[in-house]
Formats: structure tokens, C-alpha cells, sequence
């Protein structure tokens, strides 16, 4: 069986050659069928990310992970 197909983000074929593959990683992530694909909550799971980024730290993190979670309408089903 052949599959063939096209991610584009923002208009952009995230495989086309002029793609920064690292800039791609930065501001892309997955989202997982399965939830928890990380033994951690949800809140620690999205929190990871910016942590490894260096976008949050200890003290900041909660509120960088509410204002996500709110984006897409998840924060009261989690907190």
C-alpha cells in the first residue's frame, strides 16, 4: 500500500528543502491519540516543553502552562 501526502503549516511544506528543520521542531509539536504519553500529569507534560526550551522555569511554568491549556479550552478539565 502507497501513502503519500503533505504536512504544511502555516502554508509551508514542512518538508520542503528551504525548511529550518530545528525551527520546525521549535514551533511544532504532537499531540498523541493515546493521552500521557509521559508517566507525568497533563499540566507537567505541557509544562516540559517550555522548561526544555528555556521559556519557563520553576516559578513561572504554572502560568505558561494555564494560559496554553486555556488556548485550547483544556484548562478546566485538568485543573
Amino acid at each position: 500500500m502507497h501513502v503519500s501526502g503533505s504536512v504544511v503549516v502555516e502554508g509551508v511544506d514542512v518538508y520542503g528543502a528551504e525548511v529550518n528543520v530545528r525551527e520546525v521542531r521549535r514551533r511544532v509539536g504532537m499531540l498523541f491519540q493515546r493521552p500521557n504519553p509521559f508517566p507525568r500529569s497533563i499540566g507537567e507534560n505541557v509544562g516540559l516543553a517550555p522548561r526544555a526550551h528555556g521559556l519557563a522555569n520553576r516559578h513561572n511554568v504554572h502560568e505558561i502552562v494555564k494560559e496554553h491549556l486555556l488556548m485550547v479550552g483544556l484548562w478546566d478539565a485538568v485543573s
